[in-house]
């Protein structure tokens, strides 16, 4: 790849490429009425080319009609009308208006317009006639030409009159005949029809007779014309897409050998050194200059040869220009390559030396002109000071602000850091004494709930004789809520033994679906009278994590014992096991029967309940322990909130 050989043949294939494509844009570009109709339409009857033929005949042929009709009518002044005065009349004619308003007895709105020109056509008799003899000069030349150009256009048959001027190349001036040629146009008192559905015909149709009342205008375009033009178009789209498929077949080639040359150029070797050659030396912007001027000139020359002697002609000019450009994006590649592209160009030498001139000069001048920036300076001093002390003061979102730049800004950001960073540890003390709060209050309550029903009960026993049958009843409820108490103090020691990491981990090969299958298994009697529906997916593969069994049984059993306590009756609830590259996830997802508004992490804290009420049983230490408990395991535990859908994810790590 990087040898020299190879990179010269890639060189030759990239410049005879270009010339290539070089040599077909030009052939492309001096064909005649080149457009997108010669690629994307083969029929010439539904081109943009038949449609503007059409409208240059058919004006020409309605300003015969309704201008010129024939030499006699212009000879007599009869197209005069149609024109008005040229700059030097239309300047005298303004002074003689002026002029004959103020000699004149009458108002300005009482005097007609042609009274004027009358008495100006009088005053200059000879400069008028002149003009008029000019401009009938020159509607005689145009009217012959537009006359013979119709004339000698093979295939074409028109009759055209206006009451008793009629002008006609047809033998037959029948409608029906005009309408048995292939393309054709009729206008009359009782149709206007053009033959062919152009977008812009009915346009024309409006624009060329929307004045005209009592004109016949028929014309046809015979078999003759429409042939003619057809193999004309053949021809020319035959060539067009000729050269289009050698453009893109030589745009293939271009780019290969272009991706090849910008890949090894400059290097010898994969992961060389940059190696700059002669022609890399010039500054970049001067090389771009410089050769692209010669790459312009090469091609305007090539083109210019092109046109006037052959194709073979320009093709040096062209290899010329596409070897220079191929250098000059080697040059660019390699500039890149070596990160030196702005460097060195001469712009940046020029102002890189203003700008050191400024600096030593600045260096090497009085005092008193290197303090002119200082007042600057004394006023960010100023700004820094004043936001220390309203600082100090506990104005925490105080920010502030500098003019300049360098070591007063640094200072200033810094001291800005700070008080953001203080704001931050703020609010997270605040927060945690607000959990302190919540934690105290929480816990009280949920020991007080059973520690009062059992005093009320114990004293309701004290005062029932030995043989009431409201004993057993009350001895019932003395121990459920004592149960309620040992179930609280365990969950609250088990949740301190998890924070502080003292239980012992025991890690072992695990596996996921297995574990899941006997925690549903063995809560089967809670799922089945719980009325929810669980979903559990899982790949067909086994999932294996590294954990402890028992501190993930336990995990999962919290998650599902909220799952019964929380989620929406008649509910679904999704458990997804998800295999990842080093990680497997356990997901379960339920549908929350209380509106949750609260933070995801707010709920992780301990004592802290979805049931704000805390109407429902439970200590609210159960996502604390999972949280806790996934973590000595190496794992993560998240929780999502997203309105009432609760997402749990427990993500383990596989085991190796």
């Amino acid at each position: 790849m990087y040898n020299r050989f190879i990179k010269a043949v890639s060189f030759l294939v990239a410049v005879a490429c270009s010339v290539t494509i070089i040599a077909s844009v030009i052939e492309i570009s001096s064909m005649r009425h080149m457009d997108g109709d010669l690629i994307f339409k083969g029929d010439y009857k539904r081109s943009y080319e038949l449609e503007n033929e059409i409208y240059d005949i058919s004006s020409d042929l309605i300003n015969i009609l309704t201008i010129y009709k024939d030499e006699e009518h212009i000879k007599s002044g009869g197209t005069l009308k149609e024109h008005n005065y040229d700059n030097e009349l239309q300047n005298l004619y303004y002074g003689f208006q002026e002029k004959f308003y103020e000699e004149s007895k009458l108002k300005k709105d009482e005097i007609k317009e042609d009274d004027v020109k009358e008495a100006f056509e009088k005053e200059y008799f000879s400069q008028i006639n002149e003009w008029k003899t000019k401009k009938i000069n020159e509607d005689l030349r145009r009217y012959n030409e537009k006359l013979n150009k119709i004339n000698s256009i093979e295939g074409l048959h028109y009759f055209i009159s206006e009451g008793d001027y009629v002008k006609t190349n047809s033998v037959d001036a029948s409608k029906k005949f005009f309408k048995s040629q292939p393309v054709y146009i009729t206008y009359d008192e009782s149709e206007q029809h053009v033959s062919i559905e152009g977008p812009n015909m009915r346009y024309y149709m409006r624009r060329w007779f929307e004045d005209y009342d009592n004109e016949t205008v028929y014309i046809g375009f015979g078999e003759e014309f429409i042939n003619l033009k057809q193999k004309n178009w053949d021809e020319r789209r035959t060539v067009l897409l000729f050269h289009l498929k050698i453009i893109i077949g030589a745009c293939i080639g271009l780019m290969i050998a272009l991706i090849h040359l910008m890949y090894t150029c400059g290097r010898e070797e994969k992961n060389g050194p940059v190696k700059m050659s002669l022609i890399d030396k010039p500054y970049v912007d001067l090389n771009l200059i410089i050769n692209g001027s010669i790459i312009i000139v090469c091609l305007a020359g090539a083109y210019l040869i092109y046109t006037e002697s052959s194709r073979i002609a320009m093709m040096p000019l062209a290899a010329i220009a596409s070897a220079i450009g191929i250098n000059l994006l080697l040059t660019m590649t390699k500039r890149i390559k070596n990160r030196t592209l702005i460097s060195h160009t001469l712009i940046y030498k020029i102002i890189r030396k203003i700008f050191s001139f400024i600096g030593n000069g600045l260096k090497r001048s009085p005092l008193a002109i290197r303090m002119i920036p200082t007042p600057k300076k004394v006023r960010d001093l100023e700004r820094i000071m004043t936001g220390i002390k309203s600082i100090e003061k506990g104005q925490l979102n105080y920010e502030i602000k500098t003019e300049s730049s360098g070591v007063y800004k640094e200072l200033a950001n810094g001291i800005n850091g700070v008080t953001e960073g203080l704001k931050v540890a703020i609010e997270k003390e605040l927060k945690s004494e607000r959990l302190k709060t919540e934690l105290i209050s929480n816990v009280s309550h949920d020991i007080r709930t059973p520690l009062t029903s059992i005093i009320t009960y114990i004293d309701l026993l004290k005062k029932e004789d030995v043989d009431s049958q409201n004993i057993k009843e009350y001895l019932q409820v003395l121990e459920e809520k004592s149960l309620r108490l040992k179930l609280l103090t365990d969950d609250l020691f088990e949740a301190s033994k998890a924070s502080s990491g003292s239980i012992p981990v025991n890690f072992e090969k695990i596996d996921i679906i297995s574990l899941l299958t006997q925690v549903m298994g063995e809560l089967d009697n809670k799922i089945n009278s719980s009325g929810l529906d669980f979903k559990f997916n899982y790949p067909e593969e086994k999932a294996f994590v590294k954990a402890d069994g028992k501190l993930l049984w336990r995990v999962i059993e919290n998650l599902m014992s909220n799952i019964f306590k929380y989620a929406l009756m008649n509910s679904r609830v999704y458990i997804d096991v998800i295999d990842s590259q080093n990680s497997i996830s356990i997901v379960m997802k339920n549908i929350s029967a209380n509106e949750l508004n609260i933070d995801a992490n707010e709920l992780m804290e301990r004592f802290k309940r979805g049931d704000e009420s805390r109407q429902s049983e439970g200590s609210g230490l159960g996502l604390s322990i999972a949280k806790s408990l996934v973590e000595l395991q190496k794992g993560n535990f998240n929780i999502d909130i997203d309105g009432d859908l609760f997402k749990a994810i427990i993500t383990i790590p596989k085991y190796e």
